[in-house]
């Protein structure tokens, strides 16, 4: 029996959490809405995957206009400075003497690249590197500014010691737009360079400052991992197969886990066809439902993944592809199937 999705926002509003979200949405419309997933307020999101404009009023010709954001002031930035960032700050001053869950999630950066112009001047004078694009370095920079703004906010509140911050991202860049050096290729692909991200956690009552962890993690524990820090039961009615972070955050305690597991059972543009990823260690294997089924790759001593190991350690593509067969038989995943004349 298939269980419902339960989301974080239903658990935490379900123990007295007021819950909010902010910005991007793009998770489907209807029962998949925001109220129907534990959000007592909405702010900018709908089932759009990118603002037609970044600017207000937030509109773009046969796009329309963002429906959850009303305009406020004409050609007011949409990331930092300016709105999405002020109604961030504006719930967490209404919001400050209770609990509360609060889901910033940037428009920014994803297409179309629009820089904020004093931004994008700046950027247009530098030395090109690697990256060479101004307006999405601008956009990037925009984003740095709001998170500055939200913390600075929150500390200015009060609320800095008692307030778990998780900054992180969904995929890696896109590229031509970006360059995710030294990872191979980027967003939608199943290189490093689209499914390695950084991310940071802030809670200076628990979390020593300045540490630097090389464990690798998923964003899906951090549902657990929020859960365990509030002192909130997980839901009883299903399997939780992820793992809470709070140990290894705190204590520095390696995590229980035997393997990452991805799978993406689509196609992308011209060149990603189905796969799914095993990650035990320091090894990945990709495998490939279309053309060439393995990669095998030791990411400790291959980072960029330029050297593909699957012909030369067989065994091991074996014991990981056993691995990645049974995970996905547990879970029961939906597998590519051939098409029919």
């Amino acid at each position: 029996m298939v269980q419902p999705l339960i989301h974080l926002a239903e658990v935490l509003k379900q123990s007295g959490y007021t819950t909010c979200h902010v910005g991007k949405w793009h998770l489907g419309a209807d029962e998949w809405y925001h109220e129907k997933q534990g959000f007592d307020y909405n702010i900018g999101g709908s089932n759009f995957g990118q603002p037609p404009s970044y600017f207000d009023p937030y509109c773009r010709e046969n796009q329309g206009c963002i429906p959850t954001l009303k305009p406020r002031q004409e050609e007011e930035y949409l990331t930092d400075r300016d709105r999405l960032a002020d109604e961030t700050m504006n719930f967490t001053h209404q919001h400050k003497d209770k609990p509360f869950y609060l889901y910033l999630a940037h428009y920014a950066v994803h297409t179309s690249i629009e820089g904020r112009p004093d931004l994008v001047v700046k950027y247009q004078s530098k030395t090109p590197t690697h990256q060479k694009n101004p307006e999405y370095a601008a956009v990037v920079e925009a984003a740095d500014q709001a998170v500055g703004r939200v913390l600075e906010n929150l500390d200015d509140l009060g609320l800095r010691d008692n307030t778990i911050v998780i900054f992180t991202s969904d995929n890696g860049g896109l590229i031509p737009l970006t360059s995710n050096q030294p990872l191979r290729a980027g967003k939608g692909y199943p290189c490093e360079g689209g499914i390695r991200e950084p991310v940071v956690i802030r809670w200076p009552a628990k979390i020593p400052p300045g540490v630097e962890l090389d464990e690798p993690i998923s964003s899906i524990d951090y549902f657990p991992t929020s859960c365990e820090a509030v002192g909130v039961d997980l839901p009883p009615d299903r399997v939780i197969d992820v793992v809470s972070l709070l140990s290894l955050l705190t204590k520095g305690k390696p995590l229980k886990r035997e393997a990452l597991f991805w799978h993406f059972p689509h196609y992308r543009g011209q060149d990603v066809v189905p796969y799914s990823i095993v990650r035990p260690g320091n090894w990945k294997l990709i495998k490939r439902y279309e053309g060439k089924t393995f990669e095998l790759f030791n990411l400790k001593e291959d980072l960029s993944e330029t050297t593909d190991l699957a012909e030369t350690h067989p065994e091991k593509v074996k014991e990981l592809d056993e691995m990645l067969t049974s995970w996905l038989k547990e879970v029961g995943a939906k597998l590519p199937r051939p098409l029919r004349d």
